[in-house]
């Protein structure tokens, strides 16, 4: 197949580390519940609805898909795509989207999911972080929270159908990763509060510390058998480069 830009579409299919990814596609019975404007567009409100029409994102996108819908093209997206790799770790995909292997009647190889991290963090200490103790119990719940991360992403490294790690680092503290994980009883003990806190008036927590995203990223990356990705949406006004 003769491609416009060779050296583009090397790296684009053939780099691991570029963030070449689909995401869950809502249910039928919700499939009114976000704005069709959101698959080209960070923005909300009136900029959603009224202006990102008309950006070049939702120009290209406007092509693509009456490409897609409405006539046979020269290309075939099948001889380009045999599988779709899905980052199912997006808030409410569990209830509202489809899962990931739901993709598999429209591919002739078998679709694979990505692994979000950051979720997967979230789920433990939600769970972790529910029990309520004073601050002398606060870094067993840190190493108890790390164990189980670990063990996660182990566990799930070990799936046929995990083929790489996420990170959304970016949206939270940035990339400057530090290079170390190491954190003081202090910052643990810090941390645990704020997050107990959030659980207690949100009933839900979000991690914006630096030093925990940055251990969650570490952990992530001693797991040597498979890649990890970085989320670089550069249109995104919360991401941090």
């Amino acid at each position: 197949m003769k491609v416009a830009y060779p050296q583009l579409y090397k790296a684009a299919f053939h780099n691991l580390a570029i963030d070449n990814h689909a995401h869950p596609i809502l249910k039928a019975e919700y499939h009114s519940r976000l704005p069709l404007e959101s698959i080209v567009s960070e923005a909300f409100g009136d900029a959603l609805a009224i202006d990102s029409p008309h950006t070049l994102a939702s120009m290209r996108a406007t092509l693509q898909l009456s490409q897609l819908f409405g006539m046979p093209h020269n290309s075939s997206w099948e001889a380009v795509k045999r599988c779709i790799l899905v980052d199912d770790g997006l808030e409410g995909v569990a209830e509202f989207a489809e899962d990931y292997r739901w993709f598999n009647q429209f591919t002739q190889g078998h679709c694979r999911c990505v692994v979000r991290i950051e979720r997967e963090a979230k789920v433990i200490l939600t769970d972790v972080f529910s029990l309520n103790v004073g601050i002398s119990g606060c870094a067993h719940l840190f190493t108890m929270f790390s164990l189980r991360l670990r063990r996660t992403l182990e566990s799930l490294a070990r799936l046929s159908d995990v083929v790489a790690f996420k990170t959304i680092v970016c949206y939270r503290s940035g990339l400057d990763v530090s290079p170390t994980d190491a954190m003081t009883p202090e910052q643990q003990t810090a941390f645990i509060r704020r997050a107990q806190a959030m659980l207690r008036s949100d009933g839900r927590i979000h991690v914006a510390d630096k030093p925990v995203n940055d251990r969650i990223v570490h952990m992530a990356m001693d797991i040597r058998t498979l890649p990890d990705t970085c989320h670089l949406h550069s249109g995104c006004l919360s991401l941090t480069i």
